[in-house]
């Protein structure tokens, strides 16, 4: 029973995306990681070529 326990945590944890999961562990640690969360919320992905596309322009600006 606690092995089927064990499992379904970890399905549930794996379908988690990352920037949950560190969203997760900053709220468990000091208050200057969410800021630096918020912050990264609003960077580029490198595969994400918006400054090439004018009319995606706003998503970045908005602050």
């Amino acid at each position: 029973m606690a092995d089927q326990q064990r499992g379904l945590e970890a399905m549930i944890r794996s379908r988690r995306t990352a920037r949950q999961r560190r969203r997760m562990d900053a709220e468990n640690l000091d208050p200057g990681t969410l800021e630096e969360l918020e912050d990264e919320r609003h960077r580029p992905r490198p595969n994400e070529q918006r400054h090439r596309d004018p009319m995606n322009r706003f998503i970045q600006d908005r602050r």
